[in-house]
């Protein structure tokens, strides 16, 4: 006998999940927005003008009611969920849900509930539609992978704007390195890109392979692309002029979104030392030119006008 008592509920086990897997719907919808779960009772059983009783579950819980203008709201559901009146004495049990959220993921079971006799108080649940609930997460988590990407830059920022500044020296035509060290950052810069400015402009670029001295640098610049992939963004500046003489600062790419950001690492002071050798020049009986090279370039200082008899 009990063989047989285990073969009943097992076969009622198996042929009621195998109906409502069969009947699931699956309904995906973005955090935040609206999702309709489908329900149509019109081909259960209900009595001849009895209003409708919908019920609306998850595996735990009782999310909705609804009979006539009366109706229940679950907990944390509250003026999220509705079964609109009109829809329902049509047939349409169908569950609006507002304000989706990721804790809303999961299974919904739709039933009928019907009396089982006029006397009886107690109501017979009809089984009407089973939903699978997915909420996709993307937008949040787009905008959490933009925010670690700022905290990110912020931390960077924070951590090098607290660099005092490097002040250098250098001789006339010998080689110089500004120094800029980002190695502690170097985890979440997996393509480095560095760009080194002067006050006025570009000095010179580094992304990979791929460089770009700044006018008048031409072949005198270089962040060394080995090093630079190990964290060090120093800028070699070759055959130092007195013209070389200002304020340098260092920049990394930060990634932000669709956009890039850059983020400061180091300020460098250069000072240029070195002879300057002063030539007088007539250049007419009227106008006598001072003016001093460096190295190997002219550099007029001031123009004064004489008269002068021959």
């Amino acid at each position: 006998m009990d063989i047989f008592l285990q073969a009943f509920f097992l076969c009622l086990v198996t042929c009621t999940g195998s109906q409502y897997a069969q009947s699931r719907i699956y309904v995906t919808v973005k955090a935040g927005s609206s999702a309709v779960l489908p329900c149509d009772w019109r081909n259960k059983t209900q009595s001849s003008g009895e209003r409708p009783h919908i019920e609306w579950r998850t595996l735990t819980e009782t999310v909705f009611e609804r009979r006539g203008g009366d109706q229940y709201q679950g907990e944390g559901y509250e003026r999220r969920v509705d079964v609109p009146e009109d829809k329902l004495l049509g047939g349409d049990c169908s569950l609006v849900l507002k304000d989706v959220r990721l804790t809303d993921s999961g299974p919904y079971e739709s039933y009928l509930l019907e009396k089982r006799t006029k006397r009886s108080l107690r109501s017979k649940r009809v089984f009407i539609q089973a939903v699978e609930l997915s909420v996709d997460d993307s937008t949040k988590m787009m905008i959490k992978k933009l925010f670690r990407q700022l905290s990110l830059i912020w931390t960077i920022i924070c951590t090098v704007s607290a660099k005092p500044q490097i002040n250098i020296s250098a001789q006339v035509g010998s080689s110089v390195l500004l120094p800029c060290d980002f190695s502690s950052n170097l985890s979440s810069v997996p393509e480095p890109h560095i760009r080194w400015y002067n006050y006025s402009e570009v000095v010179f670029e580094r992304a990979g392979e791929e460089s770009f001295p700044g006018e008048g640098y031409e072949g005198r610049m270089d962040v060394p692309e080995d090093k630079l992939s190990h964290g060090d963004g120093s800028l070699v500046l070759k055959d130092v002029r007195h013209a070389d003489e200002n304020i340098y600062e260092c920049y990394l790419v930060m990634k932000a979104g669709p956009q890039n950001k850059w983020a400061f690492i180091q300020r460098v002071s250069l000072s240029v030392e070195g002879k300057m050798f002063c030539l007088e020049e007539q250049i007419s009986e009227a106008v006598l030119m001072l003016g001093c090279t460096v190295m190997d370039r002219l550099v007029p200082k001031t123009a004064l006008h004489i008269n002068k008899r021959w």
